[in-house]
């Protein structure tokens, strides 16, 4: 059932609910209201003829009398036989007075009176204050006057009348809502089946502040989200095969010349062609480097260790490249930092990573700096250039792969544009996490941090 029925029926039920509640409700209360005023009334009446039936007793000395004749001497008003049951009964309790025509005179059973029945009548009381009976007056059960059963019927029917509006009410603005609330949820449907079948750019309304427009916000996102990875993922697929294009061409090239006898396989030929199947290693370790961390399986071996020592071997691993390039390349680290927990060799690889990529950008004479502190349960190393920079705005994509601030210069800076794609996954399957920040034609800053373990235990 669709859910536009649903809470179109919904509306209908809960209004049927109330319906017939209030319908209970107000019958039983006028009815309990109606019984209380014949109880009332029913009081009043005996109190009434308490004192005509003290008389008729006083004036024959005994019950042996007409009651019904007596009881004209009381108020008119409460003398509607349809209205009252009037018994009179002695001291004993026994009936001497019905006025139905029962009693011990008459041929038919005298009415059923208890003790409940006697405390709530009249006492009928002698000049001298003795107690020589009691009178009570019974209203009929379940019957009232013409008016009373009147004003009930018009109640029921108002009652009815207002149920059936209010349930065409509740119909309109059950279908009404239906609608609105059905609206939305069809274009997400729709939407979720045309992202199902590859459409990446598909977008929701998401106007409102309820929880659909929470959904279609997140929708939204989703989407958005999607179609980024999608694009990521495309453009990935065309780096790589630029990326395995160009070594292969160079060898293919090399290749055909050395078979054709254009060139001779000499040491420099060779040397070429060994660079060429190096890059390629390279990216195909890079690869698959990084489909480990995003399957979960990269191979990690953590240790507590400090973080001095790893950054001493990076530092003095790049200082030759950095020689080469006549860059400065300075090793600001404190020596008394917390133990951290890590992989010797894959937080190695994150901090060459780094200096190969600051190396690597960093113009003729310029200088890298490589500090590591203290900060919050954390210990955090920086890997500081002068470099060119970076734009700010590109400090989230940074990271992911093949990605490179400057296009012009893809190949030409070497590298596969995995560097820093592989230092996020590394770092994040140490649980740690990694930034960088940039000032343009100033310099780049790129940051790792990594929780703080304190001293090393038994050190």
């Amino acid at each position: 059932m669709k859910l536009q029925r649903k809470l179109l029926l919904t509306h209908i039920a809960v209004a049927l609910v109330a319906i017939l509640l209030i319908t209970a409700v107000a019958n039983f209360t006028v009815n309990r209201y109606f019984n209380d005023l014949a109880t009332k009334q029913a009081k009043q009446a005996a109190q009434e003829f308490a004192p005509a039936l003290a008389d008729c007793y006083e004036i024959i000395g005994s019950w042996n009398f007409n009651g019904q004749r007596c009881m004209k001497l009381g108020p008119r008003p409460f003398m509607l036989p349809q209205m009252r049951h009037v018994i009179v009964v002695d001291t004993t309790g026994e009936v001497v007075f019905d006025s139905r025509g029962r009693g011990p005179k008459a041929n038919k059973q005298p009415a059923n009176v208890t003790q409940r029945d006697i405390e709530r009548g009249e006492p009928i009381s002698a000049e001298n204050g003795t107690v020589i009976g009691t009178v009570i007056v019974r209203p009929n059960e379940g019957q009232f006057g013409a008016d009373e059963d009147y004003f009930l019927s018009m109640v029921r029917r108002n009652i009815w009348l207002a149920g059936a509006i209010t349930a065409l009410l509740a119909l309109a603005i059950g279908f009404r809502l239906a609608r609105t609330l059905a609206a939305p949820l069809r274009g997400l449907t729709n939407a979720v089946h045309q992202l199902a079948q590859g459409e990446r750019s598909v977008q929701v309304d998401e106007s409102g502040n309820d929880e659909i427009a929470e959904l279609s916000q997140a929708f939204n996102s989703m989407s958005n989200e999607l179609q980024r990875s999608e694009q990521v993922r495309r453009q990935m697929v065309a780096d790589i095969a630029h990326e395995l294009r160009t070594p292969l061409s160079v060898l293919q090239i090399e290749l055909e010349s050395i078979e054709d006898g254009v060139s001779k396989p000499t040491p420099a030929v060779i040397s070429s062609l060994g660079e060429e199947v190096q890059q390629l290693n390279h990216l195909i370790e890079d690869l698959r480097t990084l489909s480990l961390a995003d399957a979960g399986q990269l191979s990690l071996n953590p240790v507590e260790l400090e973080p001095h020592e790893v950054v001493n071997r990076a530092v003095n691993r790049m200082q030759l490249a950095a020689r080469e390039k006549q860059l400065e390349l300075a090793n600001e680290s404190a020596e008394q930092l917390d133990y951290v927990q890590a992989d010797p060799s894959r937080l190695q690889q994150v901090l060459v990573n780094l200096l190969q990529n600051a190396v690597r950008y960093t113009p003729q004479g310029g200088k890298i700096r490589v500090t590591a502190r203290q900060s919050a349960g954390e210990v955090i190393l920086g890997i500081h250039d002068t470099g060119a920079g970076f734009d700010p705005s590109e400090a989230a994509t940074i990271f992911e792969r093949f990605y490179r601030t400057d296009k012009a210069r893809a190949r030409e800076t070497g590298g596969t544009g995995l560097g820093l794609a592989i230092v996020k996954g590394l770092v994040t399957a140490m649980g740690g996490r990694v930034w960088a920040t940039s000032v343009p034609n100033q310099g780049s800053s790129f940051y790792v941090a990594l929780r703080a373990i304190s001293t090393k235990e038994g050190v």
